[in-house]
């Protein structure tokens, strides 16, 4: 079924998922503050509102893809201006419950309705429709908006009462962190103790007790030393890690492995925030890539 789908936010994020959407028919319309990126709308053919409340007021279900809670503060104050009754947003950006809380009780009271839906995979991975949706909210709103998120999502969840799509994509960002790291880790040991570490990214990345999907994608990345362009930036991480380590806090959580692994990402984001989060390699390793024994 086809539908009229918005998208405020056309970046790294939004820009391939409006092409997945266009390719399965959906009508598109759109917003971005930065002209670069309303472009990659209207060459899809999508139409370019004069605000991120025109679109809502246009479309049948949006996708909010914000940098910041600024940024979504900012949009749902125009939304509450422009708005009809009886719209539905997704907001799928990773932030604090409290700043998604906010913004949902906002559009409440104007009879807009938001769903938490935060997506789980990097820009690389949602162009090639690799990414997976933790819808929380509405069980309502979601089978509503199912159509829309098939068009771009591998798999996508309904998790239950709003704010459970965020908890469940800190859970994720947690072994995110965690896996990367340890990646990181096995393969400048493996460099260490005179091993090639190409030939060993290469048979861990068959083998079924090593490997995992941020081994086989960022292992890569390790191995050849190019973390630009970010698939995955290395500050969207460090932010997200941030996050996770506010939540853990007040949950009373142990998280050893976890924080560690935050503090190794928060030293190598002092040498290139817009890098690859695979650069956290170069905190285990010297630079040098030989494949043997230092």
């Amino acid at each position: 079924m086809a539908m009229t789908v918005g998208i405020v936010g056309i970046g790294a994020m939004g820009a391939p998922i409006a092409g997945h959407l266009a390719k399965a028919g959906h009508r598109l319309v759109g917003y971005d503050i930065d002209p670069q990126h309303a472009a990659a709308l209207t060459a899809l053919g999508g139409k370019l509102a004069e605000s991120p409340g025109a679109v809502v007021a246009t479309a049948d279900v949006t996708l909010l893809l914000l940098p910041s809670p600024k940024a979504l503060d900012d949009v749902v104050q125009d939304i509450v201006a422009r708005a009809p009754k009886g719209a539905l947003v997704l907001e799928c950006g990773t932030f604090q419950i409290g700043d998604k809380e906010r913004a949902r009780d906002a559009l409440a009271a104007s009879g807009v309705s938001l769903m938490d839906c935060p997506l789980s995979g990097t820009s690389a991975q949602v162009a090639e429709g690799h990414v997976s949706m933790f819808a929380s909210g509405e069980r309502r709103d979601y089978e509503r908006a199912l159509p829309v998120i098939q068009a771009f999502t591998q798999r996508s969840d309904f998790v239950g009462p709003f704010g459970n799509g965020m908890r469940m994509k800190l859970v994720a960002n947690t072994l995110v962190c965690t896996n990367t790291a340890a990646a990181a880790e096995a393969l400048a040991f493996a460099q260490r103790i005179g091993l090639d570490i190409a030939l060993t990214h290469e048979i861990l990345s068959a083998s079924p007790a090593a490997s995992s999907t941020m081994l086989k994608h960022r292992g890569a990345l390790m191995v050849s030393g190019r973390y630009e362009p970010a698939g995955g930036a290395l500050q969207i991480l460090v932010k997200d890690a941030g996050i996770i380590a506010d939540a853990a806090q007040a949950a009373g959580a142990d998280m050893p492995l976890f924080l560690e692994s935050k503090a190794r990402y928060e030293s190598a984001i002092k040498k290139g925030k817009t890098r690859d989060a695979a650069a956290i390699y170069e905190e285990f390793s010297p630079p040098a890539r030989k494949g043997s024994a230092a």
